[in-house]
C-alpha cells in the first residue's frame, strides 16, 4: 500500500494507516459524540460489555482530539440502565462529586448486577427443593 511504502518502523507505519483511512474528520467525531450521548444498554447485555462500548467511543474521540469529560461518562453510564438498577442508581446520585467516577460506577452497576442475578437464581431454587421434599 502506498500509505506506508516508505515506513519501516510498524507503529509509525500503523499510526499512518490509521490516520489515512479513519481520519478525524468533523463528521467523524460528531458521529461519534452522537454514538456516545444515544449509547444505550441492550437487553440481556452485562453491564461489562456495555461499559466497554462506551470505553470505546470515548478512547476514540480522544484519539480524535475531542475528550468526553469524566463527568459525563459516568452519567451515560447509568442513563438508560433498566428499572431493576432504579435503587442504585439512586444512591450513587448522592455520592460527593469526586466519587462520580465512571471506574467507581462502574464497580458498584457490576455488584448490583450480581446481586441481581443471585436473587434470580434464588428464587427458584426454594421451590425446586420444596418439590423434591414433598413428592
Amino acid at each position: 500500500i502506498d500509505v506506508i511504502d516508505d515506513i519501516e518502523d510498524p507503529v509509525a507505519a500503523w499510526k499512518s494507516l490509521e490516520e489515512h483511512f479513519r481520519p478525524n474528520s468533523r463528521a467523524r467525531v460528531i458521529g461519534l459524540t452522537d454514538d456516545f450521548f444515544s449509547c444505550r444498554i441492550n437487553p440481556q447485555e452485562e453491564i461489562g460489555v456495555y461499559a466497554a462500548r462506551i470505553r470505546s467511543i470515548v478512547d476514540q474521540l480522544k484519539d480524535a482530539s475531542k475528550p468526553i469529560s469524566e463527568w459525563y461518562q459516568a452519567f451515560q453510564l447509568i442513563r438508560f440502565l433498566p428499572p431493576e438498577f432504579n435503587g442504585i442508581v439512586q444512591y450513587i446520585y448522592r455520592w460527593d462529586d469526586k466519587e462520580f467516577m465512571f471506574d467507581k460506577i462502574l464497580q458498584e452497576l457490576i455488584a448490583e448486577e450480581s446481586r441481581l442475578k443471585q436473587s434470580i437464581n434464588t428464587k427458584f431454587v426454594p421451590s425446586v427443593y420444596w418439590k423434591k421434599q414433598h413428592f
